[in-house]
């Protein structure tokens, strides 16, 4: 079963078809421009509409998904490729010698884009398909999409926890400005670090980038 609209879905449906008006007194917001700001539709629906299909299947046809990946090694690498490649950073980026020492990943001739290579989505194929994890992937969809779409999005966190936010501009969820809507649930937001360049998988795009963010991170909370 498809989960329930919730008020972001609804938000943003109102806010397409220009109905500033309604969504300007449900936000409490009467500039425009403060709305486009908060909720940068155009872009937003653009991407996550493209990308976001593959939880709408887990969470609606899961048995459908997982018996196919699960009878097929080439169709789960298929399956992992395209979200590799769909939600990286897919341009080249220009960085000099001594940055790409500092920022990437070592390149080679098996490139998918970037910073990803094959060797990334072979590995991420066998950690499922051999240890029978497939079920549980998507399980982890279809069971708690309602909540990461619904729940999660309104639920404050207490101000005694520290909050850090790594930015990688070619994350498809970079649209939905996640610093100026998460810094609304997470109130002790210590850190924020934007960077212009990779995707929704820093820890394979970017590794140095993203361990130096959480080495400083660690350093300002004082662990």
């Amino acid at each position: 079963m498809a989960f329930q609209p919730i008020p972001l879905h609804e938000l943003l449906l109102l806010s397409l078809f220009n109905n500033e008006y309604v969504v300007s007194k449900i936000l409490n917001e009467t500039r425009p421009q403060k709305i486009h700001a908060f909720m940068p539709v155009t872009r937003l629906f653009q991407r996550m509409f493209d990308l976001t299909g593959y939880q709408h299947q887990h969470n609606t046809r899961p048995d459908c998904v997982r018996n196919v990946l699960e009878s097929s090694p080439v169709a789960l690498i298929a399956w992992i490729y395209d979200k590799y490649v769909e939600w990286s950073d897919q341009k080249w980026c220009k960085f000099s010698e001594q940055q790409q020492d500092t920022y990437c990943s070592p390149k080679g001739t098996n490139n998918l884009t970037n910073q990803l290579v094959w060797d990334d989505v072979i590995t991420t194929a066998c950690l499922y398909f051999l240890n029978h994890r497939v079920r549980s992937g998507i399980d982890y969809y279809h069971k708690n999409l309602g909540m990461a779409y619904g729940h999660f999005l309104r639920t404050k966190t207490p101000s005694t926890i520290f909050f850090a936010i790594s930015e990688f501009e070619k994350d498809p969820f970079a649209a939905v400005n996640v610093h100026k809507y998460l810094s609304h649930l997470y109130t002790n937001l210590v850190y924020y670090r934007p960077h212009p360049f990779g995707g929704h998988f820093p820890g394979f795009e970017h590794p140095r980038v993203l361990a130096k963010d959480i080495a400083d991170f660690l350093t300002i909370i004082d662990v």
